[in-house]
């Protein structure tokens, strides 16, 4: 008799357990099905718009830098037309500067990517073209490249001159006043100053794998 109540208790528990579960992923289906699909950002373009920017960029830009650089290259030169960056490295990449903007308490306001060229003293690397990204934020009305300081456990967000500090001037862009103050990492006054910049305040990221295009 009491192996009969046995039997039929571990059934009712199999059964209520069951029941828990099978109410938990209906749950979960739910909430996946008021989530929806994700819409594609507005920015999407076509495949045709992108062979259209690719076309033009080979045909207008390509010949005109293989002309400037051949003849300072002891080889010839092969202009690079990508780069890539391992998709976790970005997904990490993403959480952390969120991470560190919201301990700045700052909104992330885009992610800029930077064109660049690595001196000649980068073995491999060397005179080849790069990226590298770089969130921004607003700073009193202006919005600008930014890292962190930190000061004991509090967090800044320090603005980054466009020029990074080079004190390079683009060709028909004018630096407002208010940006001025930052063209350098130099002194400033105690009034402005931010705290002093730690090593391991940059959200910079680089190393991605720029090469020529696929020729298959």
């Amino acid at each position: 008799m009491k192996t009969k109540q046995t039997i039929r208790r571990s059934v009712m528990g199999l059964l209520a357990m069951t029941l828990i579960l099978s109410m938990g992923c209906e749950q979960e289906k739910e909430a996946r099905s008021e989530e929806g699909p994700v819409d594609p950002p507005k920015q999407i373009i076509s495949i045709e718009d992108a062979a259209t920017l690719f076309k033009e960029y080979t045909e207008g830009r390509v010949p005109h830098v293989v002309a400037a650089l051949d003849s300072t290259e002891q080889e010839s030169f092969v202009p690079a037309r990508y780069t890539d960056f391992d998709y976790k490295v970005i997904k990490e990449y993403i959480a952390y500067i969120e991470q560190e903007a919201k301990a700045a308490k700052k909104d992330i306001k885009t992610l800029r990517i930077y064109y660049g060229v690595y001196p000649s003293d980068k073995g491999d690397k060397s005179k080849k073209a790069t990226v590298f990204l770089v969130p921004s934020t607003d700073f009193n009305g202006e919005n600008m490249a930014f890292q962190v300081s930190r000061v004991g456990e509090s967090t800044e967000a320090v603005p980054i001159p466009w020029d990074f500090g080079t004190g390079i001037k683009e060709m028909g862009m004018q630096m407002q006043q208010d940006q001025r103050q930052y063209a350098t990492f130099g002194p400033m006054p105690a009034s402005s100053a931010p705290a002093p910049v730690q090593r391991n305040g940059s959200l910079v990221l680089n190393d991605g794998n720029t090469a020529p295009p696929p020729y298959n």
